[in-house]
């Protein structure tokens, strides 16, 4: 069953363990390759999106980009906008389901873009790749900080 992939104990054999198959962005953990049901991980991208602009009107601009970047990426390319700290920093996170490919080709659109009729400027300052390779060595220190031998764990 799903609830018993993470009961593997390190000391079990590795081969009763289940493995990640990978495919892109997406991996999958089964059990068996029979198995029907699976645990699905998938790497996402963020956008770190400076806001300029007087009035804060955010959810009508957490809209317009909503529909705009599914227009370039996607229908479904847009899994949330996060502004959590959007009074402190100015700037405003998207989760993105794309390529990294297709991110970098829309990239210029958005350096800068005018939206709200021109009451809002976007900026894309930067894109945070979860499934680049050299994502991997910046963020192992967060991960394990104590540096403990591991084998998985739950996020």
């Amino acid at each position: 069953a799903a609830g018993d992939l993470g009961a593997q104990l390190p000391s079990e054999a590795a081969a009763a363990r289940p493995t990640l198959k990978y495919d892109r962005r997406w991996a999958t953990w089964r059990k068996d390759a029979d198995a029907a049901e699976a645990v699905g991980l998938v790497a996402v991208i963020w956008a770190d999106m400076r806001i300029e602009m007087e009035d804060l009107r955010l959810a009508p601009l957490m809209r317009e980009m909503k529909e705009l970047l599914c227009e370039q990426l996607g229908e479904e390319a847009v899994v949330s906008i996060v502004d959590e700290h959007f009074l402190q920093l100015h700037r405003l996170f998207v989760c993105l389901l794309a390529s990294a490919e297709d991110c970098q080709r829309i990239w210029d659109t958005w350096r800068p873009r005018k939206l709200l009729s021109g009451a809002a400027t976007v900026t894309w300052r930067d894109t945070i790749d979860a499934g680049s390779s050299r994502l991997v060595p910046r963020l192992k220190t967060c991960w394990n900080p104590m540096r403990l031998d591991m084998d998985g764990m739950s996020l």
